[in-house]
C-alpha cells in the first residue's frame, strides 16, 4: 500500500542547493526572532562545542562502517509543501540496505531513556516517511554518556556501554528490533584523539564549557575572587583613585 501523506521521497546531499536555500531561509526567520532576546554567551559555546562533538562521533561511525553521505530526506508533503529532514548518519551495509541512526549526546546515562530523549520518536518519523522507497531500512539510537567527560557521577557499568566492534556490528548488520546503544564518551574521546580528531585540550574544554553553561555564575564568582584575593591590584587600585582625584582638583 502506497503512502498518500509522502511524495517524491529522496536523500539528497546536506551540500544540496535546494536544502542550502531552505536553511537560509530558516535562518531569516530564527535571527528576526531572536534579534529581540538577549544572548546567552555560554549556552552558545557550549552548544557549538556539541555540534563538534556529533560531528566527531560521525567521524568515527565512518570509519568503521559504509556510510551514505546523502543524509537529508527530501519529500513533499500531501499540501504539495517541500519538506526536509536530516539524518545525523546513515549506514549502507549493502546496497539494498540502509541504517538510520539518531546521535545524541547525553549529560547522564539513562537505562530507561524515552524515545523523545533518545532519538527514537524522531527516526520513527523519518523512517515512516521513507520506507516506501527503501525497502530493507532500519534504524538505530546511538546515545553517547557525556558525564565521564563532565566530571559527573554516572549509574552506568562497564556492561551498560556498547564496545566499538559492537558497535561495529550493528551497523553493518540492520537490527529486526529497534535499539538504544550507549557509548562512553572516554573511550570516544581515546579514539578520536588518536585519530586526530581531538585534542586533550579540547576535552578539558568541554568540561569547563558544560561547568559554565550550568553555572555561569561560578565564572563571575571565580573572577571575582581573583580580584578580591590580589592585594597588589588592591594597592593599584588605590593609586588609581588617588590619580584620578587629584586631577579632578586640579581641573576644579
Amino acid at each position: 500500500m502506497m503512502n498518500s501523506e509522502y511524495f517524491n521521497v529522496e536523500l539528497i546531499s546536506t551540500t544540496s542547493p535546494a536544502y542550502k536555500i531552505n536553511n537560509r531561509k530558516y535562518k531569516k526567520i530564527s535571527d528576526k526572532v531572536r534579534q529581540y532576546k538577549s544572548v546567552d554567551h555560554y549556552a552558545a559555546s557550549y552548544n557549538k562545542a556539541l555540534l563538534k562533538w556529533e560531528f566527531v562521533v560521525q567521524s568515527i561511525l565512518s570509519s568503521i562502517s559504509n556510510e551514505n553521505k546523502n543524509r537529508i530526506l527530501k519529500f513533499t508533503d500531501k499540501k504539495s509543501n517541500v519538506r526536509f529532514r536530516e539524518i545525523d548518519f546513515i549506514a549502507e551495509p549493502t546496497a539494498n540496505e540502509l541504517i538510520f541512526c539518531e546521535l545524541k549526546l547525553k549529560e547522564k546515562f539513562n537505562a530507561e531513556i524515552g524515545k523523545k530523549s533518545s532519538g527514537w520518536a524522531q527516526l520513527n518519523k523519518s523512517i515512516s516517511i521513507a520506507e516506501e522507497n527503501f525497502n530493507m531500512l532500519s534504524g538505530l539510537s546511538i546515545c553517547i554518556d557525556m558525564s565521564l567527560i563532565y566530571g559527573l557521577e554516572t549509574e552506568a557499568n562497564e556492561d551498560d556501554y556498547c564496545q566499538i566492534g559492537d558497535l561495529e556490528k550493528s551497523l553493518t548488520s540492520p537490527l529486526l528490533e529497534k535499539r538504544t546503544l550507549w557509548l562512553s564518551s572516554i573511550k570516544i574521546s581515546n579514539l578520536a584523539i588518536k585519530m586526530g580528531l581531538l585534542t586533550q585540550f579540547d576535552v578539558a574544554e568541554m568540561k569547563k564549557l558544560h561547568e559554565e553553561y550550568k553555572n555561569p555564575l561560578s565564572v563571575l564568582n571565580d573572577e571575582t575572587d581573583h580580584i578580591s584575593n590580589n592585594p597588589f591590584q588592591k594597592l593599584a587600585s588605590l593609586f588609581d583613585n588617588s590619580a584620578n582625584k587629584n586631577s579632578l582638583e586640579t581641573l576644579h
